[in-house]
């Protein structure tokens, strides 16, 4: 939806209003929209820069870039939460092992049941 929005305003700054205006009215338009695409707090502003530089370039007013790469976007982002909890070799297999000093058998241990 922000990318739509982003174009809706490029498209009403056609010509040469978007030459004295375009920067205005995109910069506003990408501080406001910045926490939805995901740009944190101090980075706003490179969201709004790069708004006001779409809004201002005659080239982008018919083409629906900022629609198009906000539907694309995601499906490059690589979330953290997606990660196997696998090592990279394979699946981690954890053994416990146990030396008796008193003489006594491991496997003995398994035929009474566990140890205490």
């Amino acid at each position: 939806m922000a990318g739509a929005i982003l174009d809706m305003l490029d498209l009403l700054t056609f010509g040469p209003i978007g030459l004295w205006l375009g920067m205005a009215i995109g910069g506003l338009a990408g501080w406001w929209l910045a926490p939805t695409l995901g740009f944190r707090a101090e980075r706003r502003w490179l969201c709004a820069l790069l708004a006001g530089v779409y809004c201002t370039l005659p080239v982008t007013s018919f083409i629906p870039a900022a629609t198009l790469l906000t539907i694309v976007a995601p499906l490059f982002r690589r979330d953290d939460d997606d990660t196997p909890d696998e090592e990279p070799g394979g699946q981690v297999i954890e053994v416990d092992f146990r030396v008796h000093k008193d003489g006594d058998k491991a496997h003995d241990e398994d035929r009474d049941g566990p140890p205490r």
